[in-house]
């Protein structure tokens, strides 16, 4: 068996809990406009979808597609002004989340935050829950790393980013762990290991027919799943 050394971690429903935070934000987002709040089944399936903030704003806003991009570019600077303000208030680590990751720097394994939030979000969010120290690198929407690239399920963060960075040679050893669609596609059209985790804001019909290496019901029972942990 291929040792796995590569670890990447989706961010919202992965390793913290952000459900208030995102419903929070969008709802007052959407105040601030004076337009209509979407109904909460419209923000949860824009949550558990995995798509970047700029999509789901288009998709929860009455106008769509037809939405000039200045107003969009709008909505989300408000998005995540509102979303850093209620961060802390919101926001929790899912159990095991630290333990996880010191524990994998504890085996010298390369540990990604791999996030279609914010950049500067996760960023903030990393160093509020002491994870940063555990993190080899961060890309998220916004990201230096990322300019003229695109965000997840392409393949352009692995195959353009990390692996020119940490100079993977072996594809096997990588594994991504998300629990969105997103993230198990994102896998899959990188060629690289899959951990649903089913805990999270992802449709289970949808992530199950990508049908993942590994599948978690709870954080905590992620050193039980991969073996070289």
């Amino acid at each position: 068996m291929t040792t796995l050394n590569y670890f990447l971690f989706d961010y919202d429903g992965t390793l913290c809990h952000t459900h208030n935070t995102i419903n929070q934000a969008i709802a007052e987002t959407f105040r601030e406009y004076q337009l209509a709040v979407p109904e909460e089944q419209l923000r949860l399936a824009a949550i558990g979808s995995g798509i970047t903030i700029s999509e789901a704003m288009i998709h929860m806003h009455p106008e769509g597609r037809t939405l000039p991009s200045e107003q969009v570019k709008a909505m989300v600077n408000s998005y995540r002004a509102i979303y850093n303000d209620i961060d802390a208030q919101y926001t929790t680590l899912f159990e095991g989340a630290t333990a996880i990751l010191s524990g994998l720097k504890e085996k010298n394994k390369t540990v990604v935050v791999l996030s279609n939030k914010g950049f500067q979000s996760v960023s903030n969010s990393l160093k509020f829950f002491h994870l940063e120290a555990y993190t080899d690198l961060l890309i998220a929407d916004g990201s230096p790393l990322m300019q003229n690239l695109n965000m997840k399920p392409a393949p352009d963060s692995y195959l353009s980013v990390i692996k020119k960075q940490f100079q993977i040679q072996n594809d096997s050893e990588v594994i991504m762990t998300g629990d969105t669609y997103s993230d198990l596609l994102f896998a899959k059209n990188s060629g690289i290991k899959s951990c649903w985790a089913s805990y999270g804001y992802g449709d289970e019909d949808a992530c199950k027919s990508l049908n993942p290496d590994y599948l978690i019901d709870h954080l905590a029972d992620f050193h039980k799943i991969v073996t070289c942990f």
